[in-house]
């Protein structure tokens, strides 16, 4: 099945510029990001007692390439699922996430994990670093699953290291780092391997506010500067602010934030 148009579906979507537009812009800021995403009919449930407990149910969602989405909501609402399932990390019960014209629901499981790996960057609320390897081997880990030599994916991480203000910190390993510092060398993994999307949960909730202001700032400037598009989920009400548009997922739906 083919996405249909915006207009047609009814879809959660930002105002203003039509389709043609929106990539018209992106090209011209950055030719990486050119595809949106579209979530159709998107349905997550779980057996419970025989029957369904029901986490959201057909939600509609147009993110455009280069947009910034802040999804907030109360606790338990279903936003982590929510963004499991549009990364791919999680298949939806019903409904189909669309990349482009690439749909998720028909990749294979292999397939899909070329996909998340080629095109998606994630940071979680906790690093999870490897506490053995250094900073620098964290951030070599996406270039050697996908098969990069060990000198160029050093090479690589080493770079990504200075962009994210850690190029002296590179041989220390993760409990030697501050929380702040964790948590860039985890966003430096994320982007090392250059996806064109990247899905954050909570990315600033194990942090004080002033680490987890500096943190967002740094997020929302490599988001620029590398012509990423972004989805994050929060409850921090600055960081939704800073995001380009704020949506609010409650009693399943997906709606604007008021």
């Amino acid at each position: 099945m083919s996405p249909r148009p915006i207009a047609e579906a009814g879809i959660v979507g930002p105002p203003g510029a039509s389709n043609c537009q929106r990539a018209e812009r992106t090209a011209a800021g950055g030719a990486r990001a050119l595809e949106p995403l579209r979530a159709e009919g998107l349905c997550k449930w779980y057996p419970s007692g025989g029957e369904r407990l029901m986490v959201f149910e057909h939600l509609e969602l147009y993110v455009e390439p280069g947009e910034m989405v802040a999804v907030v909501g109360e606790s338990g609402s279903g936003k982590s699922s929510l963004l499991h399932v549009l990364s791919g990390l999680d298949r939806p019960s019903a409904g189909d996430v669309y990349f482009g014209q690439r749909s998720l629901r028909g990749l294979d499981d292999d397939e899909l994990a070329v996909f998340r790996n080629r095109e998606i960057g994630f940071v979680w609320q906790f690093h999870y670093l490897l506490p053995e390897f250094t900073a620098q081997e964290n951030v070599m880990m996406p270039l050697l699953a996908a098969g990069a030599g060990a000198s160029d994916a050093a090479h690589r991480a080493q770079e990504w290291l200075a962009e994210v203000g850690l190029a002296d910190r590179a041989q220390h390993r993760g409990g030697e780092l501050s929380g702040g510092e964790q948590q860039r060398v985890s966003l430096a993994r994320a982007l090392v391997a250059q996806p064109r999307w990247l899905m954050a949960d909570e990315p600033t909730g194990n942090l004080d506010e002033a680490t987890g202001g500096r943190i967002f700032s740094l997020l929302a400037r490599l988001h620029r500067e590398h012509h990423l598009s972004s989805i994050l989920v929060t409850h921090n009400p600055a960081i939704a602010r800073g995001c380009d548009r704020v949506l609010r997922l409650h009693a399943g739906a997906l709606g604007p934030a008021a």
